[in-house]
């Protein structure tokens, strides 16, 4: 469903000035190019580093990226580490991955 800008704000979709009920602008509406339905598979990964989460998170991605094809974005759902000795000593980081279905 289409969000407009609130009354008095400019639109950025719509590129007008929001004077009156936001739907006014709709017959200005920016011609987009057309973007296919893309299908999107879900897979779990978790990552580890001695240096850090982002290590984790990169390593994860790149391991990952030798067998699954058309990757486009991930989300961090859970962070955690290994301690010894009072220090830190690996990061976990799991991460959801979200990659194309090919067509």
């Amino acid at each position: 469903m289409y969000q407009s800008a609130a009354v008095g704000q400019r639109d950025p979709v719509m590129q007008c000035h929001v004077k009156a009920a936001p739907l006014v602008c709709l017959t200005r509406r920016i011609k987009e190019p057309f973007v296919p339905a893309h299908t999107y598979k879900i897979i779990d990964l978790v990552g580890s580093s001695e240096s850090g989460t982002d290590d984790a998170i990169s390593n994860a991605i790149s391991k990952a990226s030798l067998s699954v094809k058309n990757m486009d974005w991930f989300e961090v759902v859970e962070t955690r580490g290994h301690i010894i000795a009072g220090k830190i000593a690996h990061y976990q980081v799991t991460i959801r991955v979200g990659f194309r279905i090919e067509e």
